[in-house]
């Protein structure tokens, strides 16, 4: 059970203004009635927009961590690497002074795929391509960060979805689109992101952990905004089974065009780990390729590797 949605905002949390003190009255009204009513519950805290973290720290102050067993944050943000894994740490310390136990969720997060749609970042350029590659780079993130829950926001569109004040005046309720779907909301056929999602499942089983996997990367970049350089690739490194699995990819703005460029690209194994027929799998398409690179010493060496974003 989680207590509330996104309480830290206006739209959510009225006619008050938001605040710790607010939340916690709500908190400790609910959790103890949810605990008594079904025994052995996980309880939800937070539901937060974004990551404000003085918010947080506010309602721990006031006694949060005594009442739930986790927190959960909506990190809604056009470039989902920015600060990322700096804020996911920080929250982690900041939970364990309160309560060792206290878990962290990624408990709703999302893109639309048309540039119409009502909602969080409907401001941008969005469409169907640009939504599969942001929740790709999205779920890899909280995949690399080992969160243990992590959520996609939503299934399928909300087309005419009531907005306002229906459950006063049915007359004055604004009908509006949502377009965060996996699939479309007229005809529900698969758009882009729910391949790739699909995909980014028949990789990452319940056993697939992430694990230090360095890559080398190599190469001469065409000028980018911000500049490009190998040092500033994003990658991902994680173990299913006894196989290695390496991510990797160019953390550009998605709103703005971009140049597949090549890139070298050194890895090592380990001792423990078998990588004897690497190939490569784009998980945008679900295309799988076979790779031809050079073995020595349990390294592989790779020169022309395409760099997406």
């Amino acid at each position: 059970w989680e207590i509330w949605n996104e309480p830290n905002i206006s739209g959510f949390w009225k006619p008050e203004k938001p605040s710790p003190a607010g939340y916690m009255d709500m908190v400790r009204l609910t959790g103890p009635e949810i605990r008594a009513r079904a025994p052995g519950v996980v309880l939800v805290g937070g539901a937060l927009a974004g990551m404000p973290t003085e918010y947080l720290r506010g309602c721990l102050e006031l006694g949060l961590a005594e009442h739930v067993d986790r927190i959960s944050y909506h990190p809604y943000a056009v470039l989902p690497e920015l600060n990322y894994a700096r804020n996911v740490s920080a929250w982690r310390e900041m939970l364990a002074g309160y309560k060792p136990s206290l878990g962290l969720w990624q408990g709703e997060c999302g893109c639309p795929s048309t540039a119409v749609s009502t909602g969080a970042l409907s401001e941008h350029a969005w469409n169907e391509s640009r939504q599969a590659r942001w929740l790709l780079r999205r779920m890899l993130n909280d995949l690399r960060l080992g969160l243990e829950h992590t959520s996609w926001y939503n299934t399928v569109d909300q087309v005419g979805y009531a907005l306002g004040f229906g459950a006063v005046d049915p007359k004055k309720a604004a009908r509006v689109d949502a377009h965060f779907g996996l699939l479309r909301g007229t005809d529900y056929s698969p758009k882009p992101s729910y391949l790739a999602y699909q995909t980014l499942c028949a990789l990452f089983d319940s056993e697939t952990k992430a694990a230090e996997l360095p890559v080398a990367f190599s190469g001469d970049f065409a000028a980018g905004d911000p500049p490009m350089s190998a040092d500033r690739i994003e990658q991902a490194g994680f173990v299913r089974g006894r196989r290695p699995l390496y991510a990797y990819w160019w953390p550009a703005d998605v709103h703005k065009d971009f140049a597949v460029q090549p890139v070298g690209a050194a890895l090592s194994a380990g001792q423990d780990l078998a990588l004897d027929n690497p190939v490569l799998v784009d998980p945008l398409s679900g295309e799988v390729l076979k790779l031809e690179g050079r073995r020595s010493a349990g390294r592989w060496d790779f020169e022309a590797l395409p760099l997406c974003d």
